[in-house]
């Protein structure tokens, strides 16, 4: 079985759709059965976690325009069909957004006998709307002709997979799925990678944070749209009344030098630590000195069908996860152990933080999400469309 998978995002990108890649990929690599081919946007590096055995285009294009988008569709299809020519092409597993469906319904009308999978994980017409990557008087447009060739490509589609059952069920009302194989697949985790940190206090060291302290962690993209100044507001009545809490962001994005100056403004400056973007591969370290992990979503609808990632990697670290009270959330609460959610409000938030300090998580049920597991279910999707 020869398959492509195609995606417009770079390898290197600190992105989760980067991450989900790079994961399945390593296992997809070990299957003989499976000649895998990569078609990822250009990025400024191959990773040195992709395996050795795999080929990789790279494709020229971007993510952050139209324009970049019919680039890289263009590209994808000429690159297709380029490979096409060496040996027949079984499966084009095309990650959102749609660019990679057009790339790769383009050279089916030559190649009909390929079928393609489109992976959704996101509402991402949405989301790239809230991002504000869209002109505010393009929107109404834009938003109609993104449906519009979202529900035209999708005729051509053989088969679906989406990161959650909400987003099905929106997508359902979206667009026609014709009794096509669908399959959910949620995010999942490097439990390996995650639970095999020897804890040293490195990182506490390194930020002067003592074994006493309760250390409060958030990992993830520090951008406006998640309004992470409640956690901030919300941290200064924690310390008011005990000084041993600290919090730490790790990461990077648009609100971070404005959450920066509303921790001087608040003055908890001493209490909270902005670290900045780390590599992937140290983010396990960090989150091994955690004592909490925070997951804060306000409830939008471009979060709403989320699985975020950081939820499972918290819980294969070894600590328990504090988690605005979301579908998104309460959809991961319910298969995985140790999640407590909160009320988008200050005063919720500041009782589940006293109330937090001594739990221990048990993560027998975060084996379900390991990418060895997630992987033989794309694998599965693969056969029902042959």
């Amino acid at each position: 079985m020869r398959v492509c998978i195609a995606q417009n995002v770079s390898l290197a990108d600190h992105l989760a759709l980067s991450t989900y890649l790079r994961s399945i990929t390593k296992y997809l690599a070990k299957q003989e059965s499976i000649e895998l081919v990569l078609l990822p946007l250009k990025g400024s590096h191959i990773p040195s976690d992709i395996p050795q055995n795999i080929e990789i285009h790279e494709i020229e294009g971007s993510l952050y325009s139209i324009k970049g988008n019919i680039k890289y569709a263009y590209n994808l299809y000429k690159k297709i069909s380029e490979l096409s020519k060496e040996k027949p092409i079984d499966i084009i597993h095309c990650l959102y957004p749609n660019s990679a469906i057009l790339g790769a319904c383009l050279f089916k009308r030559k190649s009909p006998n390929t079928k393609i999978i489109y992976d959704i994980r996101s509402p991402w017409i949405e989301m790239s709307i809230e991002k504000k990557t869209i002109p505010k008087f393009m929107i109404p447009i834009y938003r109609m002709l993104a449906y519009q060739s979202e529900r035209t490509l999708a005729k051509h589609v053989d088969g679906f997979i989406f990161i959650t059952e909400g987003l099905k069920k929106f997508y359902e009302g979206l667009i026609e799925l014709d009794n096509k194989p669908t399959t959910v697949i949620p995010s999942g985790v490097d439990i390996d990678m995650f639970s095999s940190i020897d804890k040293k206090n490195a990182i506490r060291t390194k930020y002067k944070i003592s074994e006493e302290d309760f250390l409060i962690g958030y990992v993830g993209v520090i951008s406006k749209m998640r309004e992470l100044d409640f956690i901030l507001n919300t941290f200064k009545n924690l310390i008011n009344n005990n000084k041993k809490y600290k919090l730490m962001f790790v990461g990077d994005g648009d609100a971070k030098e404005y959450l920066e100056k509303l921790s001087t403004e608040l003055k908890i400056q001493d209490n909270v630590i902005f670290t900045g973007r780390v590599p992937y591969e140290q983010v396990p370290y960090y989150m091994s000195e955690f004592n909490l992990g925070l997951c804060h979503l306000p409830d939008k609808f471009v979060f709403r069908y989320s699985f975020p990632m950081k939820v499972l990697e918290y819980l294969a670290c070894g600590i328990p996860v504090l988690a605005s009270d979301i579908e998104a959330h309460r959809e991961i609460a319910m298969q995985v152990d140790n999640i407590r959610l909160y009320k988008n409000e200050e005063e919720a938030l500041t009782v589940s933080l006293y109330n937090f300090s001594n739990l221990k998580p048990d993560n027998k049920r975060i084996q379900d999400f390991s990418w060895f597991n997630l992987t033989n279910k794309i694998i599965d999707s693969y056969k029902r469309v042959l």
